[in-house]
């Protein structure tokens, strides 16, 4: 009996509610006023709150096995990550539990929601960090307010920049089965031995953000498949307007329409 109390007190705290630090002024003009988070012994739920208590930002990570698509892997044992942020979502999938250094996403309220000092701290003990470094991050206050006019039916082009790593050129990898086809693909030098890549793979509806390696190795981004990379990112795609192009001084800039 003393056995089964302790391990039913081990699941009521683990499962429950907390209420981390507060949001800081940058998270807070995208409306977030506070967190809640859930987490168990293999999920992680972190909600940002508005003044009335509306779900206006959403993180959830997953640990244990599932299906992975990318090289063909199937069942797997790892990580998913869905981080949604006023509408706007990117995903993450990896097999294994080493830890992670994850690029920072493009959209600036999801590099702000991440970025934040409480919230950044949850996913560390869960051995997720989340590195500036392929992500172009603008101010949250920049945030326009009505959609610009562009090629996007939607709005602006989201873009994605691999600033401060720069020499730019064609991918040399091999796609995994979740990009069969693609339309635009550049790489470059992540340093510590890992190549970056941004591929836009419209017939999957999706632009990826990856790390390669060599097979079956390790990544920032996870354990590498058959064709050594690890994908770090996913953002879908609301056409098959995607395109990758060497920026300034030798960077690697994508740009797509959708989320």
């Amino acid at each position: 009996m003393q056995k089964i109390l302790i391990a039913w007190l081990l699941v009521a705290a683990c499962s429950s509610a907390q209420q981390p630090r507060g949001p800081s002024d940058g998270v807070r003009k995208l409306g977030i006023e506070s967190y809640v988070t859930r987490a168990t012994i293999a999920h992680l739920e972190i909600d940002g709150l508005d003044a009335q208590g509306q779900v206006l930002a959403k993180l959830e990570l997953t640990v244990g096995p599932f299906v992975m698509k990318e090289d063909d892997r199937g069942a797997v044992d790892g990580r998913q990550l869905k981080v949604t942020v006023l509408g706007k979502t990117t995903t993450h999938e990896s097999e294994g539990r080493d830890p992670l250094d994850l690029p920072m996403p493009s959209n600036p309220g999801i590099a702000t929601v991440l970025g934040d000092p409480p919230v950044a701290a949850m996913f560390e003990g869960w051995d997720v960090r989340f590195a500036p470094g392929d992500a172009t991050v603008t101010d949250p206050s920049q945030l326009p307010e009505e959609p610009y006019s562009d090629s996007c039916s939607s709005g602006p082009f989201n873009s994605l920049s691999s600033t401060p790593f720069v020499g730019c050129g064609s991918c040399t990898h091999q796609p995994g089965p979740s990009c069969p086809e693609f339309i635009s693909c550049m790489q470059f030098d992540r340093g510590g031995g890992e190549v970056g890549e941004f591929r836009c793979c419209p017939d999957a509806g999706v632009l990826a953000s990856r790390t390669c390696t060599s097979p079956f190795s390790t990544s920032s981004c996870g354990a590498t498949g058959k064709n050594g990379c690890a994908t770090c990112w996913t953002a879908s795609l609301s056409d098959s307007t995607c395109f990758v192009t060497t920026g300034i001084g030798g960077t690697c800039t994508a740009k797509w329409c959708g989320f």
